[in-house]
């Protein structure tokens, strides 16, 4: 294929605050590229790191890549090597005394990268240093610049509809990759062409040394011998490094027994099924380590996690950030993301074309159940895993509609998996998600000891109800909504009927969460409680907070 076969998940603009330049730029355009031209500002043991960073796909396909490079000279740098007779001798040696002291193991396994390309003759790597005068001066190269041709290109301006140039911030070091903000801009040959033809053409005269004010060199054959000698001794070492980079975060926790006893069940069920687990005993680690065990087996895959609330999604991203998963997380709702349908559209378009294997989609029910996201997924050839947070309220006809057959993978969570009142509702989601193939009850974290505590799960409690009614104001409020709920609820030919009904539910829910007689109740429970208020938790609704 070419650039132009995938112009529609190539962006004008990237940002390392909201976008993976890695997977989302990187690695889908180096896949489909004969050639890769760089140049960047800072030649060190750093910058020879990140500058393999996101080539996995273009090394392993045989591509080539030019890197030019600049280095920062102090004055004493500068006396040293004006002075010398050979000023190339003294720069390079620089270089290499910083390759041989190098102790940082992530840097180190990608100077072994770069080693293996070198060796396989993938990767020429020049040095530029700024000339005033034919002498050499302070200062920096400090182009920040690439250029990508695609296998169609014979490199000149003759094909610039099968090149890419990119630009901006991003410096070729570490603390500018894994640290700083970053951007920059992507400009297509075939809408750029003048713009693209100067850059290629740039290139060409700096890399050839024809600029009067860039010295250009190659690096000796000691530098070369020195990276060649730490390359891995054989290809498995290199894919190794490729696929360890994305994996240096890891959640030290361990599992419980009932949370080992819950993964087992479900790997054994065929990896479906419910784990009804008490609140508080761990269902979310659970989940996950579910979801990383399956994800290790499972060349590609992609995640969806279906939340009831907003909070309860953005908690789920939270979380996902301290697991070892090679996958971009993205959250795939309204409030969490004003661009999730057009996300959702590149990623798919992306797993269909191979340029993405593995992904986490964080979404709420609304959005899993809406006609866009169904249809979306109902068109993705990888293998789809959900987990159902809160499941039982996938049993409502509106969200149950986003329960595809195409997820081949299903693990649902709840505390409570029966949908209240509804037997019909209950059957389908546990037909739908395969049983339930283990519980964990409230009476089990109560009576169970934590083998790390020696305490029980969940701390001991008594539970005293208070009746609370409502005024009169609020008792004729609730009688409207519960006859507006009524009518509703025996029209079946209303168009919207789940949505209009889950909206009177929840104004009347809101009547009884904030009755009035509440506020008096729990005023002469703190008048008369004789214990110790530092370790009093009071929960309330948004509204009760004011007043």
């Amino acid at each position: 294929m070419t650039f132009k076969d995938i112009d529609a998940i190539i962006n004008s603009n990237y940002n390392s605050r909201n976008d993976d330049l890695i997977t989302e730029f990187y690695n889908p355009v180096l896949k489909e590229a004969k050639r890769y031209d760089r140049i960047a500002g800072y030649f060190n043991s750093s910058s020879l790191a990140v500058a393999a960073k996101g080539i996995g796909e273009f090394i392993t396909t045989g591509g080539h890549m030019r890197i030019l490079c600049g280095t920062q000279l102090s004055s004493e740098d500068l006396k040293i090597i004006n002075d010398a007779s050979d000023a190339k001798k003294v720069i390079c040696q620089q270089f290499l005394d910083d390759l041989n002291n190098i102790e940082n193991e992530l840097i180190n396994n990608h100077i072994k990268m770069l080693g293996w390309m070198i060796s396989k003759g993938i990767l020429e790597i020049k040095i530029g240093i700024n000339l005033k005068e034919n002498d050499i001066e302070g200062g920096i190269l400090h182009d920040k610049k690439g250029i990508l041709f695609d296998t169609e290109s014979d490199y000149t301006e003759n094909k610039l509809n099968h090149c890419i140039v990119f630009m901006g911030s991003n410096n070729e070091t570490a603390a500018g990759w894994a640290l700083n903000s970053e951007s920059f801009a992507v400009f297509k040959g075939w809408e750029y062409d003048e713009f693209a033809k100067y850059y290629i053409n740039e290139f060409s005269t700096l890399w050839n040394n024809k600029n009067d004010k860039l010295l250009v060199m190659d690096i000796p054959e000691a530098t070369k011998k020195s990276l060649i000698k730490k390359a891995p001794k054989n290809d498995f070492e290199i894919k190794k490094i490729i696929s360890e980079y994305h994996n240096n975060k890891k959640d030290e926790r361990d599992l419980f027994p009932h949370q080992k006893k819950a993964i087992n069940a479900w790997f054994e069920n065929n990896k479906k099924g419910i784990l009804e687990m008490a609140t508080g005993t761990g269902k979310t680690f659970t989940a996950l380590n579910c979801l990383l065990k399956l994800s290790q087996v499972e060349e590609k895959l992609f995640t969806v996690i279906a939340c009831p609330y907003t909070h309860l999604a953005d908690q789920w991203f939270d979380e996902l950030s301290d697991f070892n998963f090679e996958e971009k997380i993205y959250k795939i709702f309204g409030s969490g993301n004003s661009n999730w349908k057009k996300d959702l559209s590149k990623l798919i378009l992306r797993g269909n074309k191979g340029y993405l294997n593995k992904v986490i989609i964080v979404t709420t029910h609304d959005t899993f159940s809406s006609d866009f996201f169904k249809n979306k997924l109902k068109k993705l050839n990888v293998n789809l895993f959900l987990i159902a947070d809160e499941m039982h309220h996938l049993g409502a006809k509106g969200y149950s509609k986003g329960l595809l057959d195409n997820y081949l993978y299903r693990l649902g969570l709840s505390a409570t998996p029966e949908k209240f009142m509804d037997e019909e509702a209950t059957k389908m989601l546990i037909d739908y998600f395969g049983g339930i193939v283990s519980t964990f009850s409230i009476y089990d974290a109560l009576n169970n000891e934590n083998p790390e505590t020696e305490l029980t799960y969940l701390t001991p409690y008594n539970y005293y109800p208070i009746k609370v009614t409502l005024n009169a104001a609020e008792a004729s409020e609730y009688d409207k909504l519960s006859s507006k709920i009524g009518v509703l609820y025996h029209n079946d030919n209303l168009e919207n009927k789940e949505e209009s009904l889950n909206s009177l539910y929840r104004k009347r829910r809101k009547i009884l969460n904030n009755a009035e007689d509440k506020y008096e109740k729990f005023r002469n429970l703190i008048h008369n409680y004789d214990g110790d208020l530092n370790h009093l938790i009071v929960f309330c609704s948004p509204e009760q907070l004011n007043n």
